[in-house]
């Protein structure tokens, strides 16, 4: 019989120390969350929780509380050899399991890099190892306990181990740890026997009233997930009868492609079957240009005809992070808008396409709301203490993780606004432009399953902080991208391209689906292209190579059914004159560009620049801070802007492997007084402004700020 009860006792401390474990560590996730992602989302102008989002969620909640059954149950099996009243025991788990919490933490900072961390990151640090020695005293000495130990509350620790990493601030950091230990001293104070705190139904409570407030301040930007109304005035009197006939327009932009990784120009591997199929029943452009390296110049030319120099949206060194496009430029969101059409547009670039930099000028409705990040790279580095990096790093033992760098809309979740927009104009009956920006092969490279492990090269715990240091190490000299990296990245690359595929054929399909397609004028195109590794580059911005400027372009015209390839150099300077003509706008005097609709001239030449490269490029004297190229017919010259220049023939060499800048010095001359003379024609230097503080973090989640 005693023995029958020793063994009821045993089971009873040990299910109440999983109890303990699942609640303490599910209080830490659920206050971490609050932190990182309702904090977060606060400070977001458009923010949005996204089913990947809560996907990853459920994984870290899962893995917090079986984290926590574990080391409760080991709690409670320790605390059976000993000879413990009920009082003692229930001591004994919980101190075991807070302890636990406490432990992770320390061993999360251990494996840190050292580099990752600031000097205030010791004080969070110093003030977990003394919990977690106050914790083990709690242990062994009950006077210990009855005089300071009770004051342990795992609210309070809690409270130090998720605010500690969050705030970057010392004396604000500092003022939050003394009310924790004073919020522990007031709830130590009630003994257990009068309200339970330290019992299970209080941690149950209070877990249950943290989780209450956690529902409600997500809920509370889960608002902003329904589609916002088209805004910005209503349709001018002549709207209707204006553009009855005038076409439906689509331009899309996939962020980040370059054209040889799609099977339409060549590439081996079939990362694009849906644009193949398209570009069989449209235009493709054999050679189209980018006018420069980054996001914003090149967008700001799309839609405005003009050359960065001329718009004024680029980098400078005054303002590394880029100016807001010029004053009083007409766009053709604006001029469509003034002529009929409901100018509509759906970004994922939440960064360099933000109304700050005036891009999107003249849209109607412009929808670039910012999905909450499940690892915030936007924020201070502090928050690698935080113990859901640490869970990631056992997650990726069993699954890939990858997806917990993403930091914009998947390309469905595009679609989905995209449709919504088309429906709300179909309604209207009046014509649409509609603008879609795609990031899915933006780095970090995250392709969802199953397209991530589509091609081979994948390294399963290779993630944007490896990435990051990788370029580090690149900018310094102190190594070249290996082999084994390099492969790594195109695979999940072409993996991101590939779902980037299917969902254009998504939306390709409810587009003929609609009625909207036939007649309808749709671009495909991108805005730059990505480097891998060669020439020790990675990313983009930093040059004004092939890698980085060869973009695809593929348009089909209202009622065009047969393909056609042009294999003659255009520029994105040539959508805008192309789009207006199509809808019947005259265009301005002032565009750089030229229709596409008319015949392309061979040889006409073109231009394309790059300003003040992205850190960390920026901050060494290896890489040019400024270049200009010159195209005409398959030939180019890049004036790299240190006294050197190169030639190419793009025809004999697209990889640009032979400068042959030495060998036609007669070709090399006539160039660079072509290149000489255009500059000499572009608008001066756009004063230098401030980049406001949130769109600096946004740039700094996409990798464009150290």
């Amino acid at each position: 019989m005693k023995e029958s009860n020793r063994s009821a006792v045993k089971r009873g401390v040990v299910s109440q120390g999983i109890v303990f474990g699942v609640l303490i560590w599910l209080t830490y996730a659920v206050a971490e969350y609050l932190f990182t992602s309702v904090v977060t989302a606060s400070t977001y102008g458009a923010p949005m929780f996204s089913p990947w989002f809560w996907s990853l969620t459920g994984k870290l909640a899962v893995s917090y509380a079986f984290l926590g059954a574990g080391f409760g149950a080991l709690s409670g099996a320790y605390a059976n050899r000993k000879a413990l009243t009920d009082y003692e025991a229930d001591r004994m788990v919980q101190s075991l399991v807070v302890f636990s919490l406490v432990a992770a933490f320390l061993v999360q900072a251990a494996i840190t890099e050292a580099s990752a961390f600031s000097v205030w990151d010791l004080e969070t640090i110093t003030a977990a190892a003394l919990l977690g020695t106050g914790l083990i005293l709690n242990l062994y000495s009950k006077s210990w306990f009855e005089r300071f130990g009770r004051y342990l509350h795992p609210w309070a620790v809690v409270t130090v181990l998720v605010a500690g990493p969050w705030i970057n601030h010392s004396l604000l950091r500092m003022a939050v740890f003394a009310g924790a230990v004073f919020g522990g001293f007031v709830l130590g104070r009630l003994r257990p026997g009068r309200v339970g705190l330290t019992g299970v139904r209080a941690l149950a409570a209070g877990f249950l009233l943290l989780l209450l407030v956690a529902i409600g301040g997500t809920t509370e930007f889960q608002t902003g997930l329904q589609h916002p109304a088209v805004a910005n005035g209503k349709p001018a009197a002549n709207r209707t009868l204006a553009a009855r006939t005038s076409p439906n327009i689509v331009l899309i932009t996939m962020d980040t492609v370059r054209a040889d990784h799609l099977p339409i120009y060549g590439y081996a591997r079939n990362t694009a079957p849906h644009l193949t199929a398209f570009a069989a029943e449209a235009t493709l452009y054999k050679n189209s240009i980018a006018v420069s390296n980054m996001t914003l110049a090149t967008h700001a030319s799309i839609f405005t005809g003009l050359y960065p120099s001329a718009h004024g949206a680029h980098s400078l060194p005054r303002n590394p992070t880029g100016s807001p496009l010029r004053p009083g430029i007409p766009t053709v969101a604006g001029m469509l808008s003034r002529n009929g059409y409901l100018s509509m547009a759906v970004v994922a670039n939440h960064a360099y396409l933000d109304p700050f930099y005036e891009v999107g000028r003249g849209f109607q409705a412009y929808d670039i709301r910012q999905p909450v990040p499940i690892v915030n790279p936007e924020m201070s580095t502090d928050l690698r203490l935080l113990l859901r990096y640490g869970i990631r790093q056992i997650l990726d033992l069993f699954t890939s993780t990858a997806e917990f760098d993403r930091v914009s809309r998947r390309a469905a979740e595009i679609n989905d606004a995209a449709f919504d927009l088309l429906n709300d104009a179909r309604s209207r009956q009046m014509p649409f432009f509609l603008f879609l920006n795609y990031m899915d092969a933006h780095g970090p490279y995250v392709p969802p399953a199953p397209y991530g492990d589509l091609f081979p090269g994948r390294l399963r715990n290779f993630s944007d902080t490896s990435y990051r240091r990788l370029e580090l190490e690149l900018v310094r000299s102190e190594r070249p991208v290996t082999p084994r990296e390099k492969e790594h990245l195109i695979s999940q690359y072409d993996g991101a391209i590939a779902y980037l595929d299917s969902e254009l054929g998504s939306l390709l399909s409810g587009l003929k689906a609609r009625g909207l397609y036939d007649d309808a004028l749709i671009i495909i195109t991108s805005d730059h292209g990505e480097n891998f590794g060669d020439r020790n580059l990675l990313g983009h911005w930093i040059s004004l190579y092939q890698d980085e400027v060869s973009v695809p372009l593929i348009v089909k015209y209202p009622h065009q059914s047969q393909g056609k390839v042009v294999e003659s150099m255009v520029s994105q300077i040539d959508i805008a004159p192309t789009v207006l003509e199509a809808a019947n706008v005259p265009a301005p005097a002032t565009f750089a560009g030229k229709s596409l609709i008319q015949p392309v001239d061979p040889e006409r030449l073109l231009y394309s620049e790059a300003f003040f490269p992205r850190a960390p490029y920026s901050q060494s004297k290896l890489y040019p801070k400024s270049q200009r190229a010159v195209y005409q017919g398959f030939k180019k010259l890049i004036d790299l802007g240190i006294g050197k220049r190169e030639l190419y023939d793009l025809a004999m060499d697209p990889s640009e492997r032979r400068d042959v800048y030495r060998d036609n010095q007669e070709l090399a001359a006539r160039f660079e007084t072509a290149l000489s003379a255009w500059a000499a024609h572009q608008p001066g230097v756009s004063p230098a402004g401030s980049t406001p503080g949130q769109v600096l973090k946004q740039l700094k989640s996409l990798g464009y700020v150290q």
